[in-house]
C-alpha cells in the first residue's frame, strides 16, 4: 500500500517538472520576437520549437491521465511524436532546438 507521503511525492515531482518547463515560456518575448521579425516559415517554426519545448511535459502528463479517453490519449501521443520528429529534423537550426533554454 502506498502511504500518503509516497503518493504526494509521485505527483509532486511531475508537477514541479511541468511547472519548471512552463515557467521557461515567456509569451511576451515570443510574441514580440514574431512582431519584430518577418512572419515567415522560419520564424513560425522557431516559435513552435520554443513553445513545444515548454509544454511537452504537460502534454505527456495529460496524455497519461486515466480520465482522458483512449482515443484522445492516442491523439496526444501522436501529436507529441509528430512534433518531436519536426523538432529533431536536421533542417532545424540548432540555435533554437527544443528545450535548449530549459
Amino acid at each position: 500500500m502506498i502511504s500518503k507521503s509516497q503518493d504526494n511525492t509521485a505527483y509532486t515531482t511531475p508537477y514541479l517538472d511541468i511547472d519548471k518547463a512552463i515557467r521557461t515560456l515567456d509569451g511576451a518575448a515570443i510574441h514580440s520576437e514574431g512582431a519584430a521579425a518577418a512572419d515567415d516559415l522560419n520564424t513560425r517554426l522557431e516559435k513552435l520549437v520554443k513553445v513545444y519545448g515548454s509544454i511537452k511535459p504537460l502534454l505527456v502528463a495529460v496524455s497519461a491521465l486515466p480520465i482522458v479517453p483512449a482515443k484522445w490519449q492516442t491523439a496526444l501521443v501522436l501529436f507529441t511524436q509528430t512534433v518531436d520528429a519536426v523538432v529533431a529534423s536536421p533542417e532545424i537550426d540548432s540555435d533554437f532546438k527544443s528545450g535548449k533554454d530549459l
